[in-house]
């Protein structure tokens, strides 16, 4: 791109409107008619075209200077399907004077506070309307520094015409105020016209919707900044806060990035509030997904974790965080799976609707305890949701004593291996070119099964044939159960066996197997099946859960008998002796695949559920305040956190005391409880007992779930 000396800080040593360049990177779509209002050198419409196929440019830039620069852009980018020209939009054909600024890009018909104006010029002014009435329009740009009033009404006849296409507006507060208008007034505006506005912040990588935000645009920027706005029509906007318990690529994981890549093809906008980074953050960055990192832990565990420090650190940081969740103000909350109550605590706190996506059994699968008794946990997933969605049927099966009925939903996942994941160069792992190659893969534990592949392998080694075995997955190399399978396989003496720790993309190593293995004790949906037969590889799975609905027995791959070593031996022995079968059950399950777990059906069906929610008027239930009082008492054992603040706080023992024998409501209290030392975790304290106090207050509203 060419540009002054004067712009190399703006476009190349830093990034230019980073959010909003990813944005358009990842919302426009092939075939795109892109209109750039205040086109400059052709940043936006460069980007534009350069980020999906066939997109066509429409470009508008008023001053010459800029406009031959814009020309020289589009011929040095062998931009096609472009068209420019060189007027001012605005609402009326006309000739009015223009202000030329020492800073190119700030030019306009008013005074930019930040430039000097060098010359005032004629300059002549069309409505864009005049070239653009008659086409199908599906994004516009428009950066013409207080201007916008006016070329709003310039674009009345193409904003009827296209009620789908959505626009990135600049908001510059004091440039609204030096054309006339009110700050206020250009949001207005907007609405009327039927949009929802997003303010983009750059520097955070966020979204916050301005849209029925108890918050005004100066919360956000001061009145001396600037800001993009992404409008959305409100027919089609759907903004949605997810919450996932991990930030490592797990299966839950990877199966909601899926889905945070393919709702943007129905225009959804994503905002993630994760328990740190890693390798999910990674994957996001680049793909106009807002993240926040909020500490929190499960409500689920093995063994004896301490449930207090857990449960009172994450409610303090959950309570912390809700003011920016409230300024954010997404459509409704999203949690990601069945180990995390606090998507669940910040709906109910900001009223918002509630979508549980259950992609786990919990006990059976990961050998999770709830820290209440399951009775008690799932009757509150089933309180504080709107709906339900399992990931197979086998999960909606366990928990149907629990959950309404009419609340639950089975979806199944998708996946899309990308292109560049597949293509990843890896080393060849297996030896031997004519052998049987199989692979186990996912996470080292007891509950996966890997020692039924070991022993399965191990017995058709000792009768003599040639078979190798990839286990894949991450372990450590002090767990018990890693040390057994290690022993396991040094008393046989064998190198056909191999492992390969913490692999982020496992497609390259099934892409070099034969047969994929899936030896769990129950997996609720895997998602390593559907993998492989995207790939074109048959799939051995063990007789429980989720596998059911995915293999078709003698289609595409085979069931055996969980635990059942010789019956494993036995199927794969039928590849062995069937070479030629492998690629035509191979093939069935590629057709059985993009059948039953296609991208249109996952996303598809998932963003229905999500716009059918996102207006939707919640009632919370009786029920609700009883077991959310339990959650908040019971589960974060009060008591015990009581103790934590006298620890931290000696000074307030005795108010502490006070509170529990004379009941008196926190309100009257506040003024003595500010002088706690530690007043963030006794805030905290506050919220919690504040809340429980509210859920015993009688409502009208009859339950409806079951007791």
């Amino acid at each position: 791109m060419y540009i002054y000396p004067r712009f190399v800080q703006h476009y190349v040593k830093n990034k230019y409107e980073p959010f909003s360049s990813e944005i358009i990177k990842n919302y426009l779509k092939p075939n795109s008619t892109f209109v750039d209002l205040g086109a400059h050198f052709g940043y936006y419409s460069l980007l534009a075209y350069h980020s999906q196929k066939n997109t066509k440019i429409i470009a508008i830039e008023p001053v010459k200077k800029n406009f031959e620069v814009l020309k020289k852009n589009i011929k040095l980018n062998n931009v096609k399907n472009a068209k420019l020209y060189n007027f001012a939009a605005s609402n009326k054909k006309e000739v009015k004077d223009f202000n030329l600024t020492e800073a190119s890009d700030s030019a306009g018909f008013y005074e930019h506070p930040l430039t000097k104006t060098k010359k005032i010029i004629k300059i002549k002014s069309y409505p864009p309307d005049q070239i653009l009435k008659k086409k199908k329009i599906d994004f516009i740009k428009i950066d013409i520094e207080g201007h916008e009033m006016a070329v709003l009404e310039g674009l009345k006849t193409t904003l009827k015409n296209n009620k789908n296409l959505s626009m990135l507006v600049e908001f510059n507060p004091k440039m609204q105020k030096n054309a006339g208008f009110q700050p206020d007034d250009l949001l207005k505006k907007l609405e009327s016209l039927g949009f929802e506005i997003f303010l983009i912040d750059e520097l955070k990588r966020k979204y916050y919707r301005l849209t029925n935000n108890k918050y005004s645009w100066q919360e956000f920027i001061n009145e001396n900044s600037y800001a993009n706005l992404l409008c959305i029509p409100k027919q089609k906007s759907l903004f949605v806060t997810y919450f996932s318990h991990r930030a490592n690529l797990g299966g839950a994981v990877r199966s909601h990035l899926d889905l945070l890549n393919q709702i943007k093809k129905f225009d959804a906008l994503s905002h993630v509030v994760i328990p740190s980074n890693g390798p999910f953050v990674d994957r996001i960055k680049n793909k106009a997904v807002s993240f926040d990192i909020v500490p929190f832990g499960w409500w689920v565990s093995k063994g004896q974790a301490s449930i207090n420090e857990r449960h009172f650190n994450s409610l303090i940081n959950i309570t912390g965080y809700l003011d920016e969740l409230k300024r954010i103000n997404p459509h409704l909350i999203y949690t990601n799976t069945l180990v995390i109550p606090w998507g669940a605590l910040s709906a109910f706190l900001l009223n918002k609707p509630h979508l549980w996506h259950i992609r786990e059994f919990g006990k059976k699968d990961h050998g999770f305890s709830f820290d209440m008794t399951l009775k008690e946990s799932v009757r509150l997933i089933n309180l504080l949701s709107e709906k339900v969605i399992y990931n197979s049927k086998a999960v909606q099966h366990q928990f149907k004593n629990y959950i309404d009925p009419n609340r639950g939903e089975t979806v199944y996942n998708s996946i899309e291996i990308p292109e560049e994941l597949l293509k990843e160069k890896v080393k060849q792992v297996y030896k031997s070119k004519k052998s049987l190659k199989l692979i186990i893969a996912g996470f080292i534990a007891k509950s996966k099964g890997q020692d039924q592949a070991i022993k399965a392998t191990m017995r058709l080694l000792d009768e003599g044939y040639d078979v190798e075995l990839l286990v894949l997955g991450s372990f450590s190399k002090n767990d018990p159960y890693f040390i057994s399978l290690n022993n396991l396989i040094k008393t046989k003496k064998t190198n056909k066996i191999y492992f390969e720790n913490n692999v982020l993309n496992p497609y390259p190593y099934i892409n070099q197997s034969d047969i994929l293995l899936i030896c769990s004790r129950s997996e609720a949906s895997s998602r390593t099946l559907v993998e492989a037969m995207l790939l074109k590889k048959p799939v051995i799975g063990s007789d429980k859960g989720g596998a059911l609905e995915q293999i078709k027995e003698g289609y595409n791959g085979f069931l055996y008998n969980y635990e059942d070593i010789n019956d494993l031996k036995q199927k794969i022995l039928y590849f062995l002796k069937n070479r030629k079968m492998m690629e035509v059950m191979g093939q069935n399950g590629l057709t059985f695949a993009k059948s039953k777990f296609s991208p249109e059906k996952y996303a598809g069906k998932i963003m229905k559920i999500m716009m059918t929610l996102k207006n939707k008027k919640i009632k919370r239930f009786e029920n609700s305040k009883d077991f959310l009082q339990s959650f908040l008492l019971h589960q974060l054992k009060l008591n015990d956190t009581v103790k934590e603040i006298e620890i931290h706080a000696d000074q307030n023992m005795n108010l502490i005391k006070e509170i529990d024998q004379t009941e008196k409501s926190i309100t009257d209290l506040s003024q003595k409880i500010s002088s706690v030392e530690s007043a963030k975790i006794f805030r905290t304290w506050k919220l919690t007992m504040n809340i429980s106090k509210v859920l015993l207050k009688p409502i009208s509203i009859a339950s409806t779930s079951k007791n």
